[in-house]
């Protein structure tokens, strides 16, 4: 609405100047495609339902290579990939994280802040959502933690949970072409489309969603006020009908630490 509006003040400017003699053509004179049409909707919703998430094997072979890093490197960007992977969170909410955003008595894991994805390493800001939330640490992530604050030489400080070596925030683009492409070609994953968080954070909405999680409790893990965003997006998945055989789900429940025995989510928001 502010580009239509900013548009349309443009629009009677270079026509006032065109019947004025001052231009003899305004740009305007070739209509302007539609932002949004409603064949465009149609396809934004198919690609939204038809998304392949990654399924069980595929997860179970990220986390493998991401737990098993060969070089310096590896060892330096596969750690915040599993991370991704475990929570669905945003590549710069991760980024963000400090240690005393763990609450290793309590069990919860805030999420306070968050990194540009382009900018400084010194840049920081609001998470997208404009809130602060938390979600529980059980399973896989709290065993991830727990190896992360072990390497980690300033682990008991304000550093960052995933720091470089110069010990600055690690770059989105860095991590995409050394952490992510890397974990792919030694897992033998086909790539998603969009990028890279997008998919891991589809994948875990989704995987959820199939067993049978409750939308309103994934959404609060995500940082979202309602559940909108998860039942408007994959409503497709929310349908029992759609869902894999048991055995998929519950491979599911085990990677992600969602088993029956895991301690109860509270995702209570701040």
């Amino acid at each position: 609405r502010t580009i239509g509006d900013r548009l349309s003040v443009l629009r009677m400017a270079l026509r006032d100047a065109k019947m004025a003699g001052v231009i003899e053509e305004s740009p305007f004179d070739t209509p302007l495609p539609r932002r949004r049409t409603k064949q465009g909707r149609r396809e934004v919703q198919s690609k939204r339902v038809t998304f392949r998430p990654l399924v069980a094997a595929e997860i179970a072979a990220i986390l493998e290579a991401c737990r098993s890093p060969r070089t310096s490197t590896e060892k330096l960007y596969f750690p915040i990939t599993e991370h991704l992977v475990l929570t669905g969170l945003r590549f710069g909410e991760v980024a963000g994280l400090i240690w005393p955003d763990v609450s290793k008595s309590g069990g919860v894991l805030w999420v306070r802040r968050a990194r540009p994805h382009y900018g400084q390493a010194t840049e920081e800001e609001a998470t997208k959502t404009g809130a602060d939330w938390r979600l529980p640490i059980v399973g896989p992530l709290a065993d991830h933690l727990a190896s992360q604050r072990a390497v980690s030489q300033l682990g008991r400080t304000n550093s960052w949970v995933y720091p470089t070596r110069a010990g600055t925030p690690i770059h989105y683009r860095n991590w995409r072409r050394r952490g992510w492409v890397r974990v792919l070609a030694r897992a033998k994953v086909t790539p998603r489309e969009g990028d890279a968080q997008k998919a891991l954070r589809r994948s875990y909405i989704i995987s959820s969603l199939v067993c049978g999680r409750n939308p309103k409790e994934v959404a609060a893990e995500l940082g979202h006020a309602t559940a909108r965003m998860v039942t408007d997006n994959y409503d497709a998945f929310m349908d029992p009908a759609n869902w894999p055989d048991e055995a998929e789900r519950a491979r599911l429940r085990s990677l992600y630490g969602w088993g029956s025995t895991a301690a109860k989510p509270t995702t209570a928001r701040i």
